[in-house]
């Protein structure tokens, strides 16, 4: 209600300032906690707005707006759409820096939908342009972040904490992005957990900045990396159950202790087998506590990913 109220006093300010203004407002209806419906709502009528007055700088910075808003509701068809259209225009008036943010968004996307080559490719690109101009703290920090998410994606944990280490120095030091900094932490712990380096987590966990955000996601992540070492796949589901809901909005990390998981019930199972030259499923499972039928698809997989010569009699 307020911006289309003020309408008629943007006509009379400069173009960068009206879209200054219009972002920080923007801003400010997010940090009220404005639903997802309305910030879609606003974004739409403020996008027919700015492109009745021909303002054309605005009117990319709401669609880039707007492309977020479908992300942050798992709309990803949606949000490629207006991210593409976006790019047509943006690549021909060559804002280098609009491009550094619709790259990024690009990547995150194609990262939800599982195209790692075009998340790849999208994250190259905002880079390269990114190296080109002068490029914010916030910014950089959020391309290494997505670096990260990438590299550990790809099992380059080892890369990937590096690049989790700045974009969390890049995070904390700006003070007012403590959300951010917290979620670019754990990502980071996970890194050194599934790298198997106990010695280098502890001087993680114990260093000063980290100090700072305690919490029960850190707990949990004591707890994960516990069980990692280990190699508790009983403790590790319990802890994953216990703080399912502290985790519940972060699907990259649901992901990543989704796949360590995965690991440890192959490595349990594949650690009960090796002893044996035939043995019941049904034995197995009672050992693990799983479902016959779980241990039945896990070993299948195991035997067609060549990590268990065998077969599955399936007639006794």
């Amino acid at each position: 209600a307020l911006l289309r109220n003020i309408r008629g006093f943007f006509n009379v300010l400069p173009k960068a300032k009206t879209t200054k203004i219009v972002r920080k407002l923007f801003d400010n209806t997010l940090s009220a906690g404005a639903s997802l419906e309305e910030q879609h709502a606003v974004c739409k009528e403020m996008i027919e707005w700015s492109t009745v007055e021909k303002r054309t700088f605005l009117r990319h910075r709401l669609e880039l707006r707007l492309a977020r808003v479908y992300f942050d509701k798992n709309e990803c068809l949606e949000a490629l759409a207006v991210i593409n259209a976006l790019l047509k225009e943006i690549r021909r008036l060559d804002d280098r820096s609009l491009l550094v943010e619709v790259h990024l968004l690009e990547s995150c996307v194609y990262f939800r939908v599982k195209n790692m080559s075009k998340s790849r490719a999208a994250l190259v690109s905002a880079r390269t342009n990114a190296n080109a101009i002068y490029c914010s703290p916030l910014q950089q920090a959020e391309i290494d972040m997505q670096s990260g998410i990438l590299h550990a994606e790809e099992k380059d944990y080892k890369t990937s904490y590096s690049y989790m280490y700045e974009a969390f120095e890049g995070f904390h030091g700006l003070g007012d992005h403590a959300v951010q900094a917290r979620q670019t932490l754990r990502y980071m712990i996970l890194a050194k957990i599934v790298g198997d380096t106990p010695d280098e987590l502890r001087a993680v966990l114990q260093s000063r900045n980290v100090l700072e955000y305690q919490g029960r996601d850190m707990d949990a992540l004591r707890e994960f990396a516990s069980a990692w070492q280990k190699k508790d796949t009983h403790a590790f589901t319990k802890a994953r159950n216990e703080y399912e809901k502290d985790f519940a909005d972060d699907q990259v990390l649901a992901g990543q202790l989704n796949d360590m998981h995965n690991t440890l019930v192959e490595k349990h199972l594949l650690r009960i087998i090796e002893p044996y030259n035939r043995v019941q499923i049904s034995f197995i499972a009672n050992l693990m506590s799983l479902d016959a039928e779980e241990v039945e698809s896990r070993l299948s997989q195991l035997i067609l990913d060549n990590k268990l010569p065998g077969i599955v009699d399936q007639h006794h």
